[in-house]
């Protein structure tokens, strides 16, 4: 029997372009390469403890080749391969987020529509319970009502018997698909009021990033193809206008991306 990874369906979010998340899903096919290409000038952040920080990169057939210092590369590349100077931008693998739930969209007045309850639309239990009586007027008997998003920390405890009518079901809570929001989330530890959150749970920059990116791959079984900017991997990888273990943590979520390369092709540039 074939194994569970070989069905695998994979999801990775590699980066964003405001104010919707760029989402490549892929199921198992072929990944189109690129032209090739040499990446200089460029602050490499490779998560490949062998090789942690480089400044260049040579992309071959829609992997990377190899990886160093702009001199080594530049020899490398020739003249027969398109060189593209970052001007000191900041690279990191392509960002992977392998625990999404992809759900199906219908009209704000349909009854199968989930109803929005994170902290954006709902600010106490109060207004959650009456978002979901709302619905219920408008939803025929019998028929299961569905919120999601709400926010435990925010609200200050799960919804509970009292808050909710037998029939009604709430989703856990869940974070923003957005990976420099999420990495923002795992440093800081804040909400968007201000308020500290498990300040024992906090990560630094660096280990956020891994953790969305080979940490990613390292869930998805593909460690060994992706998740790293090493010699032999899937050239995926993001441009951002600066490095988050260098900028204050609290401006992380602000960091434009550039641009955005899967199998070294360039799918998103910001104009």
């Amino acid at each position: 029997m074939p194994s569970a990874a070989g069905f695998h369906r994979r999801v990775r979010l590699l980066t964003r372009a405001a104010p919707a998340a760029w989402l490549v899903l892929t199921c198992g096919a072929a990944q189109a390469a690129g032209q090739d290409l040499a990446i200089v000038n460029a602050n490499i952040i490779t998560i490949d403890p062998t090789q942690p920080r480089a400044h260049a990169v040579l992309i071959r057939e829609g992997r990377f080749a190899a990886v160093g210092s702009n001199e080594a590369i530049r020899a490398q590349a020739g003249r027969s391969i398109s060189i593209r100077d970052l001007a000191g931008r900041t690279v990191l693998p392509g960002f992977i987020d392998s625990h999404l739930h992809p759900r199906p969209e219908y009209g704000a007045d349909s009854p199968f529509e989930t109803i929005a309850l994170g902290p954006e639309v709902v600010a106490d239990m109060s207004e959650l319970s009456a978002a979901l009586r709302k619905r219920a007027r408008a939803t025929p008997k019998g028929t299961t009502i569905v919120g999601r998003g709400y926010q435990d920390t925010k609200l200050g405890r799960h919804p509970n018997r009292h808050d909710l009518d037998q029939a009604w079901i709430i989703r856990s809570s869940v974070s923003a698909a957005d990976p420099l929001v999420r990495i923002f989330d795992m440093v800081n530890r804040r909400g968007s009021n201000g308020k500290l959150y498990g300040e024992n749970q906090g990560v630094t920059p660096a280990e956020a990033i891994r953790v969305f990116t080979l940490g990613g791959a390292f869930a998805m079984f593909e460690e060994k193809t992706r998740g790293s900017i090493t010699a032999g991997k899937l050239a995926d990888f993001v441009v951002l206008e600066a490095d988050p273990t260098k900028v204050a943590p609290e401006k992380i979520k602000e960091i434009v991306v550039r641009a955005t390369y899967i199998g070294g092709a360039e799918i998103f540039t910001k104009q």
